[in-house]
């Protein structure tokens, strides 16, 4: 494991274990409308991974298929949010997935790209689901946008000041990477989030077919869309 990914690493068992101190609830977590919607794309028997331990998110996977693996490189967030019958794997996901021989029908997650770097982590994990889906698989994720059309030099989201928690205003570059400064000495890593406007997120999914979105009902609805991919039939 590289140092970068080895400090992120303690970073997130930190949060993890200080996760229920920190308040996280909607929109930060999702709610039930965004967990349902990301359901009805997946069938009964279909083999489902999960990238992230997102509690709820593996909870609503498992309600319908019994083939479900969430895949998450912190040992403690895994331990804090098990869902049991859920198979976990202990891994980052760009390595998991560019090495792992399994296809699925379905693959989740809940903003997982927003704590990677713009465009070439992203670009990179794109393709890495692409190639895990099966033929007409989909790639379902809720992701924090920019709704600010044209996008401005800076976005301010009033609820960034409870992103792991983030500041509250949130410069922003030309390719939309937000540097976050470091909570305190346990979190010594200057995450870096992404807020790119929902057209540039489509965009960098060309290989695939949106086939459908939601914007949720709660105030601020239209910075959380979750947005459904299909992988084109071969």
């Amino acid at each position: 494991m590289s140092e970068d990914l080895f400090n992120q690493q303690k970073v997130w068992d930190f949060r993890a274990a200080h996760w229920d101190e920190w308040g996280f609830d909607v929109p930060l977590a999702p709610n039930e409308q965004e967990l349902k919607y990301q359901q009805k794309f997946v069938k009964p028997g279909s083999d489902v991974l999960v990238l992230g331990a997102t509690k709820g998110l593996c909870k609503a996977m498992f309600d319908i298929s019994d083939s479900v693996t969430s895949v998450d490189f912190s040992p403690e967030a895994i331990n804090q949010f098990r869902v049991d019958g859920v198979n976990y794997v202990c891994s980052d996901w760009i390595t998991f997935l560019e090495s792992n021989q399994e296809r699925y029908d379905n693959i989740v997650t809940d903003n997982g790209l927003f704590c990677l770097e713009f465009p070439a982590e992203w670009q990179r994990i794109i393709k890495a689901i692409y190639n895990s889906l099966r033929p007409n698989g989909v790639f379902c994720s809720r992701f924090f946008l920019s709704a600010q059309t044209p996008l401005k030099n800076e976005y301010i989201n009033p609820n960034l000041s409870r992103i792991m928690p983030a500041m509250g205003k949130a410069a922003k570059s030309t390719d939309w990477t937000v540097i976050k400064s470091p909570r305190d000495e346990h979190d010594p890593y200057p995450a870096r989030y992404v807020f790119p406007p929902k057209e540039v997120v489509k965009n960098m999914f060309q290989k695939y077919i949106v086939v459908g979105e939601l914007v949720p009902t709660y105030e601020e609805g239209e910075h959380f869309v979750t947005i459904a991919f299909q992988r084109e039939p071969v």
